[in-house]
């Protein structure tokens, strides 16, 4: 019976191990299985990380001009993308920084060149149409703003891809066809895009009514004055500040400056009290004329073509000295056809502000649904909002008795709208919709 009891309790004891043994191994298969799930956790973690690259895009507003880099015409934005790095992004991200659409539809990379067409609805192919423009980046004219997509783009292309030739096609791959280009009547895809200087440097001056131009910085007054290349490219500076530009042949010369406007003229008013023999308003705030100076000292008697912007503190003159009256009027319809602008050093067109008339449109079409018969809107004439040109409306009841003005609104040079918070004496940005 001992024997037995014995036996069982061996028998027990072998089995306890055992289970033990089993038991000791069991803890080590979750901690197993933990280490592998956080393993394998971190390496999706780390494959899904998107990698982030530093670019730098440009904006060029040269032009043409091929002292674009000492004169500053070109700015530089840093942006961090993620993804990859592909003409696309670098477009996009122009496409934010400067609020106008450089929409690609494709850009094929092979070894250093890459050849991108641009969309039928990007502002270079379509035009500006009714976009809204930043103020900063903000154009007049096709011409400058054509030039400043295509330099733009290529330059941030070949910066940050390393790419040493860009070829430009539009709406599908055909050739870049676009009206009124200085230099450029048309670009076949299989021409490398060399950049406005180029162009501009290979005009024919004599050819196809095409006038070839430099360019000059006037720091004191940060505006670029862009001129025929029939004057020379170095300035001469009087004893009163004036400058000039000789004539290439002959004896005349393009003279420039920088008055006060004094007597806080518009263009009309401008145009009212000018002594000239022939004047007219030509775009916005630019007028043009022929006229006859007397120099009191020499009794010179001077003829000449003069091209004024009228600002709201300044007037900008520029006077080309001929040697007839036929010389004159070629000059005077030169100017006509943009042989002389004036522009900001941002690039802005110093002399092709919207009009007043412009202005009441953009006004009217924002308070359409507040418009009756029982209402109008009255233009009060230019003025100046926090450093900004800007034409001024009063809006509110007329009867045939009188106009009682009830708000009052400010249109600026780019279109927007302020309205005036009469409590605290300052415009607001109008809110529409």
């Amino acid at each position: 019976m001992k024997k037995s009891i014995l036996l069982v309790s061996v028998i027990a004891l072998v089995l306890a191990l055992v289970l033990c043994a089993c038991g000791g191994t069991t803890p080590t298969t979750p901690s197993s299985t933990s280490e592998s799930t956080t393993e394998s956790s971190s390496k999706s973690t780390s494959s899904t990380q998107a990698t982030q690259t530093k670019v730098t895009l440009y904006a060029d507003f040269s032009a043409g001009s091929a002292d674009a880099e000492s004169m500053e015409l070109i700015k530089s934005n840093e942006q961090t993308v993620s993804g990859d790095l592909t003409v696309e992004v670098l477009a996009q991200q122009l496409s934010e920084w400067t609020g106008l659409d450089f929409t690609i539809t494709s850009a094929e990379l092979s070894g250093d060149s890459v050849t991108v067409d641009w969309a039928a609805n990007a502002t270079l192919v379509a035009g500006l149409d009714e976009r809204g423009q930043k103020e900063e980046f903000h154009f007049y004219d096709a011409e400058s703003l054509n030039w400043f997509m295509m330099d733009s783009l290529a330059r941030t292309i070949k910066e940050n891809l390393k790419v040493s030739t860009v070829y430009y096609s539009m709406d599908g791959g055909k050739p870049i066809a676009l009206e009124d280009m200085t230099g450029l009547k048309e670009l076949p895809v299989e021409q490398p895009y060399e950049g406005s200087a180029f162009f501009f440097a290979h005009v024919d001056n004599k050819g196809d009514d095409e006038v070839g131009q430099f360019t000059y910085r006037d720091e004191e007054n940060q505006l670029l004055l862009s001129y025929p290349n029939d004057f020379s490219a170095d300035a001469a500076v009087d004893e009163n500040g004036d400058i000039s530009f000789a004539s290439q042949q002959g004896d005349s010369a393009l003279s420039y400056w920088v008055i006060p406007n004094t007597y806080d003229e518009d263009a009309a008013a401008f145009i009212e009290n000018s002594r000239a023999k022939e004047i007219e308003k030509l775009q916005g705030n630019v007028v043009i004329g022929k006229s006859e100076t007397l120099n009191q000292e020499t009794g010179e008697v001077s003829i000449l073509a003069n091209y004024w912007v009228v600002d709201t503190d300044r007037i900008v003159c520029v006077a080309i000295k001929c040697g007839s009256w036929e010389e004159v009027s070629q000059w005077y319809d030169s100017f006509k056809g943009g042989a002389v602008h004036i522009e900001s050093v941002a690039g802005i067109n110093a002399g092709e502000g919207i009009s007043e008339d412009e202005a009441m449109d953009v006004l009217s079409n924002a308070l359409a649904d507040r418009m009756t018969d029982e209402t109008a809107i009255v233009a009060n004439g230019e003025s100046e909002m926090e450093g900004q040109h800007c034409w001024t409306f009063s809006f509110g009841k007329n009867t045939p008795e009188k106009f009682t003005a009830e708000e009052h609104y400010a249109v600026t040079d780019n279109g927007e709208i302020y309205v005036l918070d009469i409590i605290n004496d300052k415009y607001e940005p109008l809110a529409i919709g």
